[in-house]
């Protein structure tokens, strides 16, 4: 009887360390274990703590990061450069805008070009009665700008001077570069 429980007790001994050997080699190989637990060390308790500290801690920057660029991306939509047009003029350069801000070969430069000189023309009629749309309010003359690179773009190079020479007067006023001691 004492040899049938010993035999026992040793194959089941051998099995279990031979189970535990076949476990532990499939960790390896699929990467499933730590250092500590291949050398026969349990770390996993030491840095389990460590560990889930560290994953909440770059969970909650992430949030916050991405929370920040949410509310960023919102306060410009709705508060940002683009809210100073008039609606009609900021539908203009939405439609302008859809034609040109697009790969080249998909790009409608005429259609374009045609908001663009409409958007002008609004802001210009506004302008007179409005100071904050005068013109050389920086957002006029960068849309003076627009129209002189969509000239340019599309070959039409007298269009793109004559844009070019609006922009100069809407900067420097009607004297352009002429100092008034020198006259």
């Amino acid at each position: 009887m004492f040899r049938y429980f010993a035999a026992t007790t040793a194959r089941a001994s051998s099995t279990s360390r031979l189970g535990q050997r076949v476990v532990q080699s499939r960790r390896v190989l699929t990467g499933t274990t730590r250092i500590g637990q291949i050398r026969g060390m349990s770390t996993q308790q030491n840095n389990s703590l460590s560990d889930s500290n560290v994953r909440y801690t770059i969970m909650a920057v992430a949030a916050a990061a991405g929370l920040s660029l949410f509310g960023l991306a919102g306060y410009a939509m709705f508060f940002g450069p683009g809210s100073m047009y008039p609606k009609p003029v900021r539908n203009l350069l939405r439609e302008a805008g859809m034609a040109y801000m697009r790969p080249p070969e998909k790009q409608d430069l005429p259609k374009a070009l045609e908001c663009y000189e409409q958007a002008l023309a609004q802001l210009d009629a506004l302008g007179t009665s409005d100071s904050q749309h005068a013109r050389d309010m920086p957002h006029v003359t960068g849309l003076v700008a627009r129209v002189a690179t969509v000239c340019t773009e599309m070959g039409d190079l007298d269009g793109a001077i004559e844009a070019y020479n609006d922009l100069l007067e809407r900067l420097l006023g009607t004297d352009g570069m002429r100092d008034a001691t020198t006259q």
